[in-house]
């Protein structure tokens, strides 16, 4: 995901995410302070509930920043786990 608002959490993120099947992890990418970077990964535990989620949160807003953007999304294959990314 990108254009993540500072107040947008991993709690928040598996919170909306979770209704799209089981999150393996959730990692918000941060600079040295401990900042957002404004993006990060949802990990799946299938490419099925990947897609589902992709398809229904592309544009939802989740925090006062604004909604997520168009996206070019890379699903990750890795061993057990699926993954999406929206690129900066």
């Amino acid at each position: 995901m990108k254009n993540l608002d500072q107040d947008i959490t991993e709690e928040l993120i598996k919170l909306k995410f979770s209704e799209f099947g089981k999150i393996l992890s959730v990692y918000i990418a941060t600079d040295d302070n401990g900042n957002s970077r404004g993006f990060g990964f949802v990990n799946f535990e299938s490419s099925d509930c990947a897609k589902r989620a992709m398809e229904a949160m592309n544009g939802v807003q989740l925090g006062a920043y604004g909604a997520l953007p168009l996206l070019h999304i890379n699903i990750i294959r890795s061993l057990t786990y699926y993954s999406f990314f929206y690129p900066c």
